[in-house]
């Protein structure tokens, strides 16, 4: 089965080689018990878009599986330090076509979350906010892509959520909102695409039903032992999945802690078998 991967990469920006060094072991050994079989992987926390920062982030997806030579850069908010933030997404070009990257962000004036949808970019690319699109101090959105696999539209998504300033409830709280308002964007058969969002979103997953009675259903996949959800912090299952398939057994949600160690993040990966 095809795997969705997701690691918060603490304040990364692709300079230290000492860093690099350890998630390279990190993301080798998760290699050694996942296999290589990709679609797509997303990072978060990222702290620049540039150049040198995106060769590095590719080469350590495609250690993670050689495959995953698709690669973007999408501008996603700021943090609290007034700092941009980044996500980066990698896929593999062979399962996943990517017709759609963009971001939906939230408009403080009209306090509507807006999605920004647009073709491809040149490939090791960049997708910047739109401009006058300041976001505010620790505020952020989502970055996607939307992809046809094996002919069926996906929207694949990933956000690092506010913590320490800003609201954490209003992103995830909206989460619904949000991914159909990237579908809509992107148009056409995505109007209807699945949705799997993974991410960093810094509040406790919620229990594994319905996320929304109203709008477009989201349901919480994350790692459970003994019915509780496996912390991917020292103390809160804080990354996880939501998908809009119910069918999708929650037993595909797995945390990887080779990447939480001293130089790495703060943070496990997590995995979400397809």
């Amino acid at each position: 089965m095809p795997l969705i991967f997701h690691q918060n990469m603490r304040v990364y920006g692709g300079g230290s080689a000492a860093r690099n060094a350890v998630f390279t072991n990190a993301f080798t050994a998760i290699n050694a018990v996942t296999g290589a079989n990709y679609w797509v992987a997303g990072f978060t926390e990222i702290t620049n878009p540039n150049a040198p920062l995106r060769a590095q982030l590719s080469g350590l997806a495609q250690v993670l599986d050689g495959g995953l030579t698709g690669f973007v850069v999408i501008e996603a908010g700021t943090s609290a330090l007034g700092l941009r933030e980044y996500i980066g997404l990698a896929w593999d070009p062979t399962y996943v076509t990517v017709q759609h990257v963009g971001q939906v962000l939230w408009n403080s004036f009209n306090r509507r979350w807006v999605a920004f949808d647009r073709v491809p970019p040149a490939p090791n690319a960049t997708v910047r906010m739109p401009a006058g699109q300041g976001l505010g101090a620790d505020t952020r959105g989502l970055a996607y892509i939307g992809a046809l696999v094996g002919g069926a539209p996906y929207l694949f998504g990933f956000m690092h959520n506010v913590f320490t300033l800003g609201d954490r409830s209003n992103a995830f709280g909206n989460l619904s909102t949000i991914a159909d308002n990237a579908r809509i964007a992107a148009g056409g058969a995505y109007t209807a695409a699945e949705v799997i969002l993974g991410g960093d979103f810094n509040v406790q997953p919620p229990a594994q039903n319905r996320r929304r009675p109203r709008g477009l259903p989201l349901y919480a996949r994350a790692a459970l032992v003994g019915g509780v959800p496996v912390p991917t912090t020292n103390t809160n299952p804080y990354d996880f999945w939501m998908v809009s398939d119910h069918l999708l057994p929650a037993n595909r949600a797995q945390v990887y802690p080779q990447s939480r160690v001293p130089l790495g993040s703060d943070h496990a990966a997590v995995a979400l078998r397809r």
